[in-house]
């Protein structure tokens, strides 16, 4: 590999010795090496029980009456590799390559410290060209970790007076000094407790690194593990489950993972709004993406369970008394099929229903069917297995969907007298007096469904229908989790587009989705146009912790253009600054987002889910954030604050630790909302459809109305 490269013979030995694992206490391999060499020049060696080796060579001829000098280097090397490497320096020797005017190995450190040195030493020794006095060759070992050979060496058998080290950071420099290494150990004391709290894990890697000699002091050259001790420091409720960092005592770490658990914000959030009968909300979902590669960073729900013990029953209080009795009405009428047809199902009434259970099922039998049809439920998750209507969170869609096909230029005004009148039936705007006259991004700032359904009839069922596909809606995203709701049969295909499903359809009421579908779809909108398949695993290690493989993004499309998406971003921050998603704003950062309120079928019911949808920074965004609240337990329950503050105070915690800072100046926003936006002075008015509109979205699956 280095053939060619000169010093022909100093690469040479480097590159043989670079085949050689020489790990730090573990130098066995090339001590042996080096006695070969010894051997097979007949020069005189010694080796200790410390693994140091020392090579000597009588004086050229002339050079008889030189004192002799010694030659020192050490044969242990800095271990580091990058994260993906599966590189074992107990027994891999390096894969040395040439880059440009650099050698490099492969995923590892070079080991030209100190391996060139005994290169050079080895060079010196096998040239008989060389004129020099008697030379003692001295090769330490653990240099790098404890300085063991070079305490332990022997010197009654070294008569040198002056040493030559080549084991210097600096070409070009002699050096007089010393060397020495300190290790400092304490001990903590710490007790483990058990906790039902979602774990995150903190990871900063690609650090520059370094020599801890050579390059302390280096600006250029952060320490992970003391940046991410600093975040920690201004997190709250932090306990800390496990760090890693580092790999060996004299290298400035590349990289560290510390895995923490903090306090949920689902959890507070449910905690304050039930009372003695009901949860907070019947759902909570939240998920975090890296909306520039698809990896979701966060997900979780109200509704959580123990792994280590997902049948504990305990968890059934999550359950309303509806579901309940829906769930185990299904599993029994599942279990009556094996015996009965459908129609005698259907006749039977409630006590010929329970005798037929009674016949072929025992009291226990009966009780376990029950209790894991109502524990399925629970297990169900929300962001990727339940359908809903996603309410105004799809205006943004829909307006990509005008721009990107050509159908609205983005200079539009429309004027809101307060809704639209279609088929008979009237359709009001959120803003029952009306908005007057608004643009494009006043619509979305204002959540104004009268201008959105202006907006459909300009854009037209073949261009909704098209975009709705092409931002995968009715489609799976294939993300790497079980479970994931079909929506095919619950959006309106072209045919069915009539003029008020269209209308409906623009402000996200009438057709269904799920969470990773919308929030896979709204990163599209705002990275650029590009759509990723999102993934929940982002590498595989072995039990060791190397790297096995490393999930890269899967880009499956592009959704809108490059001018499309940054005219969205531009729309998004509006709605922080100006609209309806104020609520959602953390203090210091721009944002980009938008809320929802849909009203749930059947209309009568006065059912709410709301949301809120939003990404940081604004005009390039790192992570973007869904949350939805589905029946927030309030006589209230159609105001998206809800969401914005859930969104809003997750983000206050996890911002920091993804390594994204504050780009805005501190003004004190929403200081003093809380989690259920307690503290909020402006009444916010509802941004879903008048129940005056008729029921006539697609049904699910189970031939349920969507939305429920």
């Amino acid at each position: 590999m280095l053939e060619g490269l000169k010093p022909c013979k100093v690469m040479k030995f480097f590159e043989e010795i670079s085949k050689i694992p020489r790990k730090s206490g573990e130098e066995d391999k090339v001590v042996e090496y080096l006695k070969k060499f010894a051997i097979e020049r007949n020069l005189e060696y010694y080796k200790d029980n410390y693994r140091n080796i020392v090579i000597k060579k009588e004086a050229s001829q002339g050079k008889e009456n030189s004192p002799a000098i010694a030659l020192q280097a050490h044969t242990d090397m800095i271990c580091e590799k990058s994260p993906e490497s599966n590189h074992d320096f107990s027994i891999d020797g390096l894969e040395l390559y040439v880059d440009g005017d650099f050698i490099k190995a492969k995923g590892t450190t070079l080991g030209a410290d100190n391996g060139i040195g005994v290169a050079i030493i080895l060079a010196v020794l096998d040239c008989e060209k060389i004129k020099a006095p008697k030379l003692e060759c001295i090769f330490t070992s653990e240099e790098e970790t404890t300085m063991l050979g070079a305490i332990n060496l022997d010197l009654a058998n070294i008569e040198s007076n002056r040493i030559i080290s080549l084991d210097n950071g600096k070409e070009g420099k002699i050096l007089i000094s010393s060397a020495e290494c300190n290790e400092w150990k304490g001990k903590v004391n710490f007790t483990r407790e058990k906790t039902d709290k979602p774990s995150f894990e903190l990871v900063y890697d690609s650090f520059k690194g370094g020599h801890s000699g050579g390059n302390i002091g280096d600006e250029t050259r952060g320490n992970p593990i003391k940046l991410a001790i600093e975040i920690l420091k201004k997190l709250q409720d932090v306990q800390i489950a496990n760090i890693t960092g580092g790999s060996q005592v004299n290298v400035i770490p590349r990289e560290v993972s510390v895995k923490f658990v903090t306090e949920n914000k689902n959890a507070e959030f449910n905690n304050a709004m039930k009372d003695g009968q009901n949860e907070g909300a019947k759902n909570i979902g939240v998920i975090m993406m890296d909306p520039n590669t698809g990896e979701v960073l966060a997900m979780a729900t109200n509704r959580t369970y123990s792994l280590q013990n997902p049948w504990n029953l305990d968890t059934l209080r999550y359950l309303s008394a509806d579901e309940s009795t829906k769930a185990i009405h299904q599993a029994e009428r599942i279990e009556l099929k094996k015996y009965y047809d459908t129609d005698t199902i259907d006749a039977m009434t409630e006590e010929a229903w329970n005798a037929a259970l009674s016949e072929h099922y025992t009291e226990d039998q009966l009780s376990n069917i029950r209790n894991t049809a109502q524990l399925n439920q629970v297990w169900n998750n929300f962001c990727i297995s339940s359908t809903y209507e996603p309410g105004s969170t799809a205006k943004p869609f829909t307006v990509a969907t005008g721009l990107d096909s050509g159908t609205l230029t983005g200079n539009e005004t429309y004027y809101c007298d307060g809704g639209e009148t279609i088929s008979g039936h009237h359709i009001s705007c959120i803003k029952r007096a009306g908005h007057g006259v608004e643009t494009i991004q006043q619509s979305l700032e204002n959540s104004c469904n009268d201008a959105l359904m202006q907006m459909s009839y300009a854009i037209g069922p073949a261009n909704f229908s098209r975009y709705q596909h092409i931002f995968n809606f009715g489609l799976k995203t294939n993300i790497d989790l079980p479970g994931e709701a079909r929506t095919d049969s619950l959006i309106y295909p072209e045919d069915q587009l009539s003029t008020i499903n269209l209308a409906t359809n623009s402000f996200g009421q009438s057709y269904n989705v799920t969470m990773v579908q919308m929030i896979t779809g709204y990163c599209s909108l705002i990275n650029g146009g590009k759509y990723y398949q999102p993934h929940m695993v982002s590498k595989i290690t072995d039990a060791n912790g190397n790297t096995v493989q490393n999930i890269e993004p899967t880009l499956i499309k592009e959704t809108v253009s490059e001018e499309t998406s940054a005219t969205i971003r531009q729309y998004l921050q509006g709605v922080i600054v100006n609209g309806s998603g104020k609520k959602a704003k953390v203090d210091g950062y721009s944002m980009g987002g938008k809320t929802g309120t849909a009203q749930k079928l059947p209309r009568s019911a006065r059912k709410y889910l709301v949301s809120f949808i939003g990404s940081v920074p604004a005009d390039n965004p790192q992570v973007a954030i869904y949350v939805v609240v589905d029946e927030a337990n309030s006589e209230d329950q159609a105001h998206s604050y809800y969401a914005q503050s859930i969104a809003r105070e997750i983000l206050k915690e996890a911002l920091p630790y993804l390594g994204i800072y504050p780009d805005e100046e501190l003004t004190g926003v929403n200081e003093g909302v809380g989690i259920t936006g307690e503290g909020i002075q402006v009444e916010q008015t509802p941004e879903s459809m008048d129940s005056e509109v008729p029921t006539e979205a697609p049904q699910s699956a189970e031939g349920e109305p969507s939305g429920q």
